[in-house]
């Protein structure tokens, strides 16, 4: 099979597409693998701009702030939220989003103005059909996955998410995720685990795949070893009394052969319950707001009023 050439930047865009887009779920990994992008010579964009550290997250998200913020935005727009997205990423290529394509364009041609960029955030695995047509050749793609139980545990702990609803978050995720990928020339895939347990390999791995995509790029001079904390692996131990289910535990392992053998476009869509689940949750949440909208627009009596 011919390989795909280094990426082309035909200048017809505000956005370079020789740049790389980091995708993955929430809480798997994608601040520290997009850390040692930036260290490999990538661009997160102005540091002034990114959103900072956390408790959940100590070295920083590398996250621009004005992106994440629009992306937000679309969500609320669609009464949707990232723990609840639309089930269908079709709505973010629907021509009523022209006009936030445009802010779009703008930030990203402030924020990636040379080649060479890095752009994350666990959103775009549903909302990339808002970004695609920016791009006339789509960017370089780099996957990561974190074990399902692994995930549920995190959000369970971060967010009160429940365990079975995280995971069916996981894989709706991932697979709408991998989906998309296969849109793409230039796609590497990385495993949570396989980043931690040895991050100078994977940060070897990293080069090689920008390099061979023709991404330019000013490497630091830390190594990944000194860049990536194994011991934000907070949620291994409590993962192992998680219970999978079969679709669950056959995509991991599908994703696991790709990090070793190389991305397939092969992957089944969400299955009619995982949409159904999201979609359930969304319409509780949209219900739970709007009690509470209600509860704040009821008068208050004065406790002060006088007695008839």
């Amino acid at each position: 099979m011919d390989l795909p050439g280094p990426l082309v930047d035909d200048g017809r865009g505000l956005v370079s597409p020789v740049g790389v887009v980091v995708f993955g779920m929430h809480r798997s990994g994608t601040s520290a693998l997009t850390r040692v992008l930036v260290e490999l010579g990538l661009s997160p964009g102005p540091l002034d701009r990114l959103n900072g550290a956390s408790e959940a997250n100590p070295y920083g998200h590398f996250e621009p702030a004005p992106l994440q913020q629009l992306n937000e935005r679309v969500l609320n727009r669609l009464d949707r939220y990232w723990h609840c997205p639309p089930t269908n990423p079709a709505v973010f290529g629907a021509v009523e989003h022209d006009a936030v394509r445009f802010e779009v364009e703008e930030l990203m041609g402030s924020l990636f103005p040379r080649k060479g960029w890095v752009y994350k955030d666990p959103r775009l695995c549903v909302m990339w059909p808002l970004y695609r047509p920016l791009f006339l050749h789509q960017p370089a793609a780099v996957f990561i996955a974190r074990h399902p139980a692994e995930v549920a545990v995190s959000l369970h702990t971060r967010d009160t998410i429940p365990i079975d609803y995280a995971l069916d978050l996981w894989e709706f995720h991932n697979r709408i995720a991998l989906r998309e990928l296969a849109d793409f020339g230039h796609v590497h895939v990385v495993r949570h685990d396989e980043l931690l347990a040895d991050p100078g390999l994977a940060s070897e791995d990293l080069a090689e795949f920008c390099d061979d995509a023709g991404i330019p790029r000013s490497p630091g001079e830390r190594s990944a070893d000194q860049l990536v904390d194994s011991g934000l692996r907070r949620s291994a131990a409590a993962a192992a009394d998680v219970v999978l289910g079969d679709d669950t535990v056959a995509l991991w392992e599908q994703i696991g052969a790709m990090a070793e053998l190389g991305y397939s476009p092969a992957v089944a869509p969400p299955s009619d319950r995982l949409l159904a689940t999201v979609d359930g949750r969304a319409a509780r949440v949209r219900a739970h707001i709007e009690a509470l909208r209600q509860g704040w627009e009821q008068p208050v009596e004065s406790p002060h009023r006088p007695a008839s």
